[in-house]
């Protein structure tokens, strides 16, 4: 993995339920598709992407700001699609 890359973006928890147990796998699989590291992170604290429990504990609610970032080989192309994917509510 090359450590130069690095990409960062905010967006908003928009669906209903908000990061819950669908929401939170759906992160982890967008995830598993990048070989970089990427980190959700809230008031509440940072979570690795690939890792449900902890992203579950972030609490992010319906209209929670959340920090999406990661480092690393296609550091943008992986921020751009979690962005997406929490945009569009999970596809919910």
């Amino acid at each position: 993995m090359s450590d130069g890359e690095v990409s960062q973006s905010n967006c908003k928890i928009v669906n209903k339920h908000g990061l819950h147990t669908r929401s939170a796998a759906a992160i982890v699989e967008v995830a598993n598709r990048f070989q970089c590291s990427i980190t959700i992170g809230n008031e509440k604290g940072e979570s690795d992407a690939r890792d449900m429990i902890r992203l579950m504990l972030l609490e992010a609610s319906k209209g929670t700001e959340v920090s999406v970032s990661a480092k690393g080989e296609n550091a943008s192309n992986a921020v751009l699609a979690m962005k997406e994917l929490i945009d569009a509510g999970f596809y919910e």
